[in-house]
């Protein structure tokens, strides 16, 4: 090797340190649990942990009660190469030593306990200014965020977007307990098959504020093309909503900023009548004009206690959609896709659209095929089709694209 790209690379790896040093970035690749657990034990800053693909890091074993966290740690994101990346976890982290965190956020990889009656992806005992979910496959646990015990606890914003998240138990998606929440965002989401040994009741669950309290616990709600499918316990009258923004005690109103429910698609829930919110957005509601409501497909199958929730009275809220059976390609198996063409063909999770549907150009048959992309359901290309549902993007001789969903068992 000559001087002189000798010193061009030791200036290069020199300014790559001297640039993530003075950003207080700590990015690391892990492989097992124990440097898992020294990244965050020992890190500071910005810590960033990347879990390779093809990598289960298993921190549940009965000797780790919680994972300790460095006081010096500002933020902390944890990152996958796809499915295939896994962080098994009881989501018990302590922050107590840190002020309050920055960001807590979880990106393109599987988070999992291995057992619907086990534990979160994340328990929350102390402020955090941010929590995400991006691109993810959430399954297996009990709840995915618990928040719980301190009732100072303020969360900034918590963001759901592009997962897929299933075989969740008693506590659902979420469980906001104690404290405030500035704004909650589901978007672009596929809820399916939550436990119904273990009985998951709503998708998110607020608890209600003590008696007499004036506010709400959360500011601002987003929900915005989500496929729903068998993930809200109804019964023979509705005890159990989609969200419950708490039943009794503090405001009637669900929120006290802005709130958006638009484009969602709701298939069947895992049992009996439902309503959709606890409580729901009136005219004579001081933020009314900050609502919005629109474009939400409801299945026949779904049966919405409609004389009691009055928020699917009005036709913008509420459009059929036929049966789950006819909606979806093959719900049973976790294909959710959607006929072109149809009213209904543009709402819920995106993933699910046809070809026609996406701006995409419609397969065509008959041509050979010149190249093959495989991506998974979260987006993320693969050398070769995996376990799930994948995404096919073919080539075509003439330059035209096909696009096949190949759901691998």
């Amino acid at each position: 090797m000559s001087n002189t790209i000798y010193r061009m690379k030791k200036n290069v790896l020199l300014a790559a340190a001297m640039l993530t040093a003075s950003f207080g970035l700590q990015a690391q690749t892990v492989a097992t649990a124990d440097e898992y657990l020294n990244a965050l034990a020992n890190g500071a800053g910005d810590v960033v942990i990347t879990i390779p693909s093809g990598t289960n890091i298993d921190v549940t074993s009965d000797a780790i009660t919680s994972i300790a966290v460095n006081a010096a740690v500002t933020s902390i994101t944890v990152q996958g190469e796809g499915e295939t990346s896994v962080l098994t976890t009881k989501g018990a982290y302590d922050l107590s030593g840190v002020a309050e965190l920055g960001a807590f956020r979880f990106k393109n990889l599987k988070v999992t306990r291995g057992d619907e009656n086990g534990d979160y992806a994340l328990t929350v005992k102390t402020s955090i200014k941010e929590i995400l979910f991006d691109g993810c496959v959430l399954t297996e646990s009990r709840g995915v965020v618990r928040v719980r015990e301190n009732e100072s606890i303020a969360i900034g914003s918590l963001t759901v977007n592009n997962c897929l998240v299933s075989k969740i138990g008693s506590y659902s998606l979420l469980a906001f307990e104690v404290g405030k929440l500035g704004t909650l965002t589901l978007t672009n989401n596929t809820f399916f098959n939550f436990s119904t040994a273990s009985q998951a009741k709503n998708l998110v669950t607020f608890k209600p504020a003590a008696t007499g309290e004036t506010d709400v616990r959360l500011t601002n709600f987003c929900m915005e093309n989500n496929t729903l499918n068998k993930v809200v316990l109804g019964g023979t009258s509705a005890a159990n909503y989609v969200v419950d923004f708490g039943k009794v005690g503090g405001s009637a109103v669900p929120v006290a900023g802005s709130f958006s429910f638009q484009n969602n698609l709701l298939g069947e829930p895992l049992s009996g009548i439902t309503k959709i919110f606890s409580k729901v957005p009136q005219s004579t509601d001081e933020n009314y004009e900050f609502y919005t409501k629109k474009g939400n497909f409801i299945s026949s199958s779904w049966q919405v206690d409609t004389n009691s929730d009055k928020y699917f009275t009005d036709n913008e809220v509420k459009n059929e959609a036929p049966a789950v059976a006819e909606l979806f390609k093959d719900a049973a198996n976790g294909d959710f896709t959607l006929a072109a063409g149809q009213a209904y063909s543009q709402a819920g999770d995106p993933r699910w659209r046809t070809a026609d549907d996406n701006g995409i150009e419609a397969n065509v048959a008959g041509k050979a095929i010149v190249s093959t992309a495989c991506f998974t359901a979260a987006g993320v290309e693969v050398s070769a089709p995996v376990k799930g549902l994948n995404i096919l993007r073919h080539t075509l001789e003439d330059g035209t694209v096909q696009v096949e969903k190949r759901y691998i068992r």
